[in-house]
Protein backbone atom coordinates (compact mmCIF):
# COMPACT_ATOMS: atom_id res chain seq x y z
CA UNK A 1 0.00 0.00 0.00
CA UNK A 2 1.63 3.42 -1.35
CA UNK A 3 1.54 6.18 1.38
CA UNK A 4 0.51 9.54 -0.15
CA UNK A 5 1.19 12.87 1.42
CA UNK A 6 -2.01 14.12 2.88
CA UNK A 7 -3.06 17.18 1.17
CA UNK A 8 -4.05 20.22 3.62
CA UNK A 9 -7.18 21.81 2.97
CA UNK A 10 -10.64 21.08 2.22
CA UNK A 11 -12.05 23.90 0.60
CA UNK A 12 -15.83 24.66 -0.50
CA UNK A 13 -17.43 27.20 -3.18
CA UNK A 14 -15.70 30.43 -3.59
CA UNK A 15 -12.16 29.41 -1.30
CA UNK A 16 -12.16 26.59 -3.77
CA UNK A 17 -10.98 28.67 -6.22
CA UNK A 18 -9.18 30.98 -4.60
CA UNK A 19 -6.89 28.35 -3.28
CA UNK A 20 -4.61 28.55 -5.82
CA UNK A 21 -4.10 31.67 -5.09
CA UNK A 22 -3.51 31.66 -1.64
CA UNK A 23 -1.15 28.96 -1.57
CA UNK A 24 0.81 29.83 -4.61
CA UNK A 25 4.14 28.69 -3.35
CA UNK A 26 2.99 25.40 -2.25
CA UNK A 27 2.07 24.19 -6.38
CA UNK A 28 4.54 22.53 -8.16
CA UNK A 29 5.85 24.50 -11.12
CA UNK A 30 3.98 23.02 -13.62
CA UNK A 31 1.22 23.87 -11.76
CA UNK A 32 1.88 27.21 -11.20
CA UNK A 33 2.31 27.55 -15.23
CA UNK A 34 -1.36 26.22 -15.49
CA UNK A 35 -2.16 28.91 -12.63
CA UNK A 36 -0.69 31.56 -15.02
CA UNK A 37 -2.18 30.41 -18.32
CA UNK A 38 -5.74 30.48 -16.63
CA UNK A 39 -5.46 33.31 -15.01
CA UNK A 40 -4.46 34.90 -18.71
CA UNK A 41 -7.12 33.57 -20.04
CA UNK A 42 -9.78 34.86 -17.84
CA UNK A 43 -8.34 38.33 -17.87
CA UNK A 44 -8.42 37.63 -22.04
CA UNK A 45 -11.94 36.67 -22.15
CA UNK A 46 -13.07 39.44 -19.27
CA UNK A 47 -10.94 42.54 -21.42
CA UNK A 48 -13.76 41.79 -24.06
CA UNK A 49 -16.46 42.58 -21.77
CA UNK A 50 -18.46 45.08 -24.49
CA UNK A 51 -19.07 42.17 -26.79
CA UNK A 52 -19.05 39.20 -24.25
CA UNK A 53 -20.45 36.75 -26.22
CA UNK A 54 -20.48 32.25 -26.09
CA UNK A 55 -17.00 32.25 -26.95
CA UNK A 56 -15.62 34.67 -24.13
CA UNK A 57 -17.65 32.34 -21.84
CA UNK A 58 -16.16 29.19 -22.91
CA UNK A 59 -12.79 30.71 -22.19
CA UNK A 60 -14.06 31.73 -18.69
CA UNK A 61 -15.50 28.44 -17.97
CA UNK A 62 -11.98 26.79 -18.56
CA UNK A 63 -9.97 29.49 -16.88
CA UNK A 64 -12.37 29.25 -14.05
CA UNK A 65 -12.28 25.03 -14.17
CA UNK A 66 -8.59 24.90 -14.64
CA UNK A 67 -8.13 26.66 -11.50
CA UNK A 68 -10.51 24.17 -9.74
CA UNK A 69 -8.46 21.52 -11.22
CA UNK A 70 -5.42 23.28 -9.55
CA UNK A 71 -7.14 23.88 -6.17
CA UNK A 72 -7.97 20.15 -6.34
CA UNK A 73 -3.87 19.46 -5.75
CA UNK A 74 -3.73 21.45 -2.83
CA UNK A 75 -6.67 19.50 -1.15
CA UNK A 76 -7.50 16.14 0.95
CA UNK A 77 -10.32 14.57 -1.27
CA UNK A 78 -8.85 12.58 -4.37
CA UNK A 79 -9.47 13.73 -7.34
CA UNK A 80 -12.91 13.03 -9.10
CA UNK A 81 -12.28 11.88 -12.26
CA UNK A 82 -11.36 9.15 -14.22
CA UNK A 83 -9.07 10.99 -16.20
CA UNK A 84 -5.89 12.41 -14.95
CA UNK A 85 -5.82 16.02 -13.32
CA UNK A 86 -2.92 17.31 -16.38
CA UNK A 87 -5.11 15.46 -18.82
CA UNK A 88 -7.55 17.82 -18.04
CA UNK A 89 -5.75 21.26 -18.28
CA UNK A 90 -4.27 20.10 -21.23
CA UNK A 91 -7.56 19.52 -23.15
CA UNK A 92 -8.91 22.80 -21.38
CA UNK A 93 -6.25 24.53 -22.91
CA UNK A 94 -6.54 22.82 -26.25
CA UNK A 95 -10.56 23.59 -26.46
CA UNK A 96 -9.98 27.36 -25.43
CA UNK A 97 -7.10 27.95 -28.58
CA UNK A 98 -9.87 26.22 -30.73
CA UNK A 99 -12.35 28.97 -28.98
CA UNK A 100 -10.28 31.57 -29.23
CA UNK A 101 -9.54 31.13 -33.19
CA UNK A 102 -12.85 30.52 -34.13
CA UNK A 103 -13.37 33.80 -32.09
CA UNK A 104 -10.54 35.10 -34.08
CA UNK A 105 -12.44 34.20 -37.27
CA UNK A 106 -15.55 36.50 -36.15
CA UNK A 107 -13.41 39.50 -36.20
CA UNK A 108 -11.83 39.61 -32.09
CA UNK A 109 -9.76 42.32 -31.60
CA UNK A 110 -6.09 40.52 -32.79
CA UNK A 111 -4.48 41.42 -29.34
CA UNK A 112 -6.79 39.94 -27.07
CA UNK A 113 -6.47 36.53 -29.26
CA UNK A 114 -2.74 36.86 -28.90
CA UNK A 115 -3.22 37.13 -25.03
CA UNK A 116 -5.43 34.12 -25.00
CA UNK A 117 -3.75 31.97 -26.98
CA UNK A 118 -0.69 32.55 -25.12
CA UNK A 119 -2.58 31.55 -22.18
CA UNK A 120 -3.84 28.63 -23.79
CA UNK A 121 -0.82 27.67 -25.39
CA UNK A 122 0.82 27.73 -21.40
CA UNK A 123 -2.33 25.73 -19.77
CA UNK A 124 -1.70 23.23 -22.46
CA UNK A 125 2.05 22.68 -21.62
CA UNK A 126 1.80 22.83 -18.48
CA UNK A 127 -1.03 20.34 -18.35
CA UNK A 128 1.34 17.81 -20.71
CA UNK A 129 4.07 18.61 -18.22
CA UNK A 130 2.12 17.51 -14.89
CA UNK A 131 0.77 14.21 -16.87
CA UNK A 132 4.01 13.30 -17.91
CA UNK A 133 5.64 13.98 -14.82
CA UNK A 134 2.27 11.84 -13.15
CA UNK A 135 2.73 13.80 -9.52
CA UNK A 136 -0.50 12.65 -8.19
CA UNK A 137 -2.54 9.56 -9.25
CA UNK A 138 -5.41 9.53 -7.15
CA UNK A 139 -6.58 5.64 -8.45
CA UNK A 140 -4.03 3.31 -7.56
Amino acid sequence: MNSRAARPFDARGVRAIVLPFTHFRDLPAARRTAMAGSITIGIGAISGIPDFGWLEASQLLVAVSAMRVIARALEDAPFPSPFHDGTLLAAGGLWTIAVTIANSIDGADVGTCLIVAAGCVALTLAGLRVRAHAEHYWFE
